[in-house]
């Protein structure tokens, strides 16, 4: 499975919007907040987004409605029963299990891992459940062999117990999917039932959780699946998807929006656990920065209004996340199948329809239109800017594609402040660092990547790097430069072979940290414009908020980060 293909975001077409809704107003002091809310997510669908969300305050829900596509190839809109794989949200039920296996009286958040592992030998024998649970016990965050891959049950719990430590336990937070994983291995030895069929049991059938399973089971996700997508890039559908065995317990389950509201619902209301075992879950246990603790499994947040209790989970281009704003009394829940740029559309929604909710103005995506192939047509072509940088435009299905082959092309996409720090001569250098040791063996590429990469994505990127630019066919690439927009940058590449025309290729960063790479793009910085009501082609970035415009009323120009400068045609395609 894929999910490092960091490439652009496609803006879909209108008829990509949504596809079912369903409202209730009833007690609800905030119509205009949620009719807000459903503009906020329909606009942003016209611009790619794709997922479920639901809004609840007062345990009635307000909004419910699914936006996007669940499967390109075939056009199938996302349902508001559409199922999406959770990734980490997977932790909370797992954290369930081990405190419904404690008011039990079968074990104790106390026990150290010798207790139900007793041939473990060095110091993670003496971690605890509490520390594995609210990710104190110094174990990685992610496994050492990857999170992908065949094993057995046995074979993954020897791996685990066999991971190094980082820092003493119980001293700091440290987030671990392999603690977590561990803790599955602990449920099963305690209960004598594999994972799956506890939780089923223990908390699926007692919270009335109709649509929850678990990962690899092709038979029970065929109707209907879901499709995710890293950037533009398809990956294998929920039924597609194998079982992974390093994930049970940290990250294998598979629902709905709608179940996973009715699973916080039923923890509150002590339909799953007594309530004291309940608030450990939520109950503060060391802090992960300012403003921020961490219970089991989830984050508690302060905010102005009060206190906020969220978990998040991603795995490849799917991503979900549910918010409970504690003293304002409502819930957001939200699943998508999409991500770009190594950011999931929950990082879009969570924040904004938070805002929203509180009140908060928050600016709408560009509204769109739908395109002809006149209208698309009458835009394509070669442009070039006043410093003689060059633009192409060419139709990319219902949109277009912009994109430069120049530096200075590059540089007339990119507002100034996207320049204007020392974060991009900081990039420049990582990027050229990397393509000399791509020829150096032992060079230490691995500390270049981001730690949220497992083992075997960072060997795959190294192996496809030095195949794309180690080719004895082909020059050394030329860097077009580096920009930063937020925490986030990107290095344009341009690559030249021997009797091919050029190719362009980018370095996604989080920070100074490589995230993915782009190969064998036909442009640098490359944008897809969808067509607004005037006509002009507008590429809008949902997480910044950058917008880019290209206008051809009399004078054509090219906005960029509310900056407009006039550019020349010089070739109509």
């Amino acid at each position: 499975m894929r999910n490092l293909s960091l490439e652009w975001g496609a803006r879909c077409a209108v008829l990509a919007v949504c596809c079912t809704a369903r409202y209730i107003h009833a007690q609800s002091p905030t119509p205009s907040a949620i009719a807000r809310v459903d503009t906020f997510m329909s606009r942003a669908a016209q611009h790619g987004l794709s997922g479920t969300l639901l809004v609840a305050r007062h345990d009635s829900i307000l909004l419910l409605r699914a936006y996007g596509i669940a499967d390109r190839g075939s056009r199938t809109a996302l349902t508001v029963g559409s199922p999406f794989f959770l990734g980490s949200i997977a932790k909370t039920f797992t954290a369930a299990a081990i405190l419904r296996l404690e008011a039990d009286k079968k074990l104790s958040v106390h026990d150290s891992v010798r207790k139900f592992f007793p041939a473990v030998r060095g110091p993670i024998a003496n971690v605890t459940l509490d520390q594995m649970l609210s990710h104190t016990a110094a174990l990685p965050y992610l496994p050492t062999a990857g999170l992908f891959g065949e094993g057995t049950r046995d074979s993954v719990m020897r791996e685990m117990l066999a991971e190094s430590l980082e820092f003493e336990p119980g001293a700091r937070y440290g987030y671990s999917s392999v603690g977590f994983t561990l803790l599955a291995g602990v449920v099963e030895r305690v209960s004598g039932e594999p994972y799956e069929r506890f939780v089923e049991r223990t908390l699926f059938a007692p919270a009335h959780l109709s649509s929850a399973g678990f990962v690899g089971d092709s038979l029970r996700w065929r109707q209907p699946s879901t499709r995710s997508y890293s950037d533009n890039e398809p990956e294998p559908s929920l039924a597609e998807l194998p079982a992974f065995p390093r994930m049970v317990g940290a990250g294998s389950i598979v629902m709905t929006v709608s179940d996973l509201y009715q699973w916080y619902r039923s923890l509150l209301a002590g339909q799953i656990l007594p309530k004291d075992a309940a608030d450990k879950l939520f109950r503060p246990r060391t802090q992960i920065r300012a403003g921020q603790s961490g219970g089991y499994a989830w984050t508690i947040a302060t905010i102005p209004s009060g206190s906020l209790r969220l978990i998040a989970g991603d795995i490849g281009g799917f991503n979900a996340e549910i918010r409970h704003y504690v003293d304002e009394q409502f819930v957001v829940a939200f699943g998508s199948n999409r991500r770009t740029h190594g950011r999931g559309d929950r990082e879009i929604v969570m924040n904004n329809v938070g805002r929203i909710m509180r009140g908060t103005d928050v600016p709408l995506p560009p509204a769109l239109a739908r395109s002809s192939p006149s209208q698309l047509q009458r835009m394509e072509g070669e442009y070039t800017t006043q410093d003689g940088g060059h633009l192409l435009v060419r139709i990319h299905g219902d949109s277009l594609l912009l994109g430069a082959t120049d530096s200075a092309g590059v540089a007339a996409l990119h507002s100034p402040n996207e320049a204007a720090n020392e974060n991009p001569s900081q990039l420049g250098a990582a990027a050229n660092w990397l393509l000399a040791a791509l020829g150096r063996p032992g060079a230490g590429l691995d500390t270049l990547f981001d730690s949220s990469l497992p083992a075997d994505v960072r060997s795959n990127v190294v192996r496809r790097l030095r195949a794309e630019f180690q080719d004895s066919s082909t020059a050394p690439p030329e860097l077009l430069g580096s920009y930063v927009n937020g925490s986030d940058g990107i290095t344009y590449l341009r690559t030249h072979r021997r009797g091919r025309p050029p190719e362009f290729a980018s370095l996604m960063w989080r920070g100074t940290k490589l995230t993915g790479v782009e190969f064998n793009q036909a442009v640098a910085s490359p944008e897809l414009l969808a067509l607004e009501p005037s006509g002009s082609g507008v590429a809008y970035d949902l997480i910044t908020g950058r917008t880019i415009r290209l206008a051809m009323t009399g004078i054509v120009t090219l906005e960029v980060g509310g900056v407009k400068r006039r550019i020349l045609r010089v070739n109509s395609r």
